[in-house]
């Protein structure tokens, strides 16, 4: 199935998915992908957020005492029928983010760009650990994505959204803010899904979208 979203035109994969992990309603796009990292092979992720950022996630990786380690990026894309968000509820208000923290939520129409990474299991444990997946906090789910580079080129990748229990939009902090802007920057990709997810939530400080090259993007 296609459409065509502001002159890409994207690919789509049925899938069924369940919050409850005993049902026997999987996600297949997903199921897919772990059995590869499960075998040994590489699967992809689509990252988004603060996790393009390449500072920020290395700073989380020395403030939790973990093996300093960047991802490999494959290529820009595009997950359609998406939208960023910035939520989380009282978890993320209380941690060390102070406020909203991205997910994607489908909405027709509309689109999040990130980045294609290459990612082995030991990769896809890291991100686990930073996304809270083992509290029930973020979850997994596969989802297709095209390249932004190519968009008649899709892919299945696994990504990460924040779990219906902590799904509550929440005004993220400028530090925040700073990092996904930055890690945009870094991937020389549009700004267009941060801007509708800030406006959406009603954040009005413009100012990290300014042309002055001496501001620069900072990490909380």
């Amino acid at each position: 199935q296609r459409r065509v979203h502001g002159g890409f035109r994207c690919d789509y994969a049925m899938k069924v998915t369940s919050d409850n992990a005993d049902s026997m309603h999987v996600d297949p796009v997903l199921a897919a992908l772990l059995e590869q990292l499960n075998n040994g092979q590489t699967a992809l992720y689509f990252g988004y957020g603060s996790n393009l950022n390449g500072i920020d996630y290395l700073a989380w990786c020395r403030e939790k005492g973990l093996t300093e380690t960047t991802l490999k990026a494959i290529t820009p894309a595009i997950l359609c029928d998406h939208r960023l968000v910035f939520s989380g509820g009282e978890r993320a208000m209380n941690g060390r983010r102070k406020g909203g923290v991205c997910s994607v939520e489908p909405l027709d129409g509309h689109v999040v760009y990130g980045v294609l990474f290459e990612v082995s299991i030991s990769d896809v444990e890291m991100l686990r650990i930073k996304e809270g997946c083992k509290v029930g906090y973020y979850q997994e789910i596969g989802v297709v994505v095209n390249s932004l580079t190519d968009p008649s080129v899709s892919y299945t990748a696994l990504t990460y959204c924040i779990t219906p229990q902590w799904n509550r939009h929440l005004m993220p902090s400028f530090g925040y803010v700073s990092a996904v802007f930055g890690g945009l920057q870094e991937h020389s990709l549009p700004t267009t899904s941060l801007k509708q997810a800030l406006a959406a939530i009603g954040f009005d400080d413009q100012s990290l979208f300014t042309s002055d090259p001496s501001l620069q993007p900072t990490v909380e």
